[in-house]
């Protein structure tokens, strides 16, 4: 079969790597596969094609936070994106995520509508069933319509007007006849998925693949000593990029530590911190 996956990424951050992996698997069960993606390094392999153009996706950032739209600014990216999928004619495309000032979404999804392509969405946040959130955090009004968002200056970032119900609506009629299968790497994502306007789409829980070369089971003693862990204490690992961020929820870990200090517990906190470069 001939497969494009499209992303935000492609070999580096946490969905471009899961890509990376799917490409390259596809690749050695003998798929022709090929990846488009609108942000980072440009990658010199075979099938990996760069259609963002790094000025236009500033431009996209800037225009979001004056005008409060999002996912429509990239027009010359998406009309490079849209060359090539025209040339790759693939019988399925792979989405990832859409949301990084990289694409316009309604002329990608208005052209793969028209050609009757094969959609395959991973959704790894919430951002197309919400007015604009990639996390809702306690928010439900993407269950029934978006507006007076309360995160509006969480990302992606908006500094005036609020056009979450106007983004709501139009992703709702843009996806109603879409023919996907959304997977989600997360029962508790798939079950939010159930209660947004995507309720009818084919859902599926695929849960994040990982190197069983490098991740395996090895005897703990070693590890315990060399990280100063008593014996008999139960450990709790998290892990996540940017660990620390409010998103991934590092210092809750930590104030649960803290907590049960008195428990036999450990905990382990694995994940960098990330430096922000002006798009969030």
């Amino acid at each position: 079969m001939k497969i494009l996956l499209i992303d935000v990424n492609c070999k580096y951050s946490s969905t471009g790597k899961i890509v990376y992996d799917l490409y390259t698997n596809l690749r050695k069960e003998g798929h022709k596969a090929a990846i488009c993606y609108g942000r980072g390094k440009s990658i010199k392999e075979p099938g990996i094609y760069k259609f963002g153009l790094d000025w236009e996706t500033y431009l996209h950032a800037a225009l979001s936070r004056v005008t409060g739209y999002n996912g429509c600014f990239s027009r010359f990216s998406t009309k490079r994106l849209i060359r090539y999928i025209d040339h790759f004619n693939p019988d399925i495309i792979h989405i990832h995520e859409l949301h990084a000032y990289f694409v316009d979404i309604v002329p990608l999804i208005s052209y793969i509508k028209k050609k009757k392509i094969q959609v395959v969405w991973t959704f790894h946040c919430e951002y197309m069933y919400t007015g604009k959130c990639g996390h809702a955090y306690d928010c439900e009004k993407w269950k029934t319509e978006c507006g007076n968002c309360p995160y509006l200056r969480d990302y992606p970032k908006a500094l005036f007007a609020d056009r979450t119900k106007e983004m709501f609506r139009w992703k709702k009629k843009l996806l109603s006849d879409l023919d996907m299968t959304i997977v989600c790497p997360s029962e508790w994502l798939a079950e939010r998925v159930r209660q947004s306007f995507l309720k009818d789409k084919r859902i599926v829980v695929i849960h994040n693949g990982i190197d069983t070369s490098i991740f395996h089971p090895v005897e703990a003693d070693s590890l315990r000593e060399e990280l100063g862990i008593p014996e008999g204490n139960k450990v709790v690992l998290s892990v996540a990029p940017d660990i620390m961020s409010e998103r991934k929820g590092g210092k809750w870990v930590l104030k649960l530590a803290e907590r049960m200090e008195d428990e036999k517990v450990t905990f382990v906190l694995v994940g960098g911190v990330t430096r922000r470069k002006g798009m969030s």
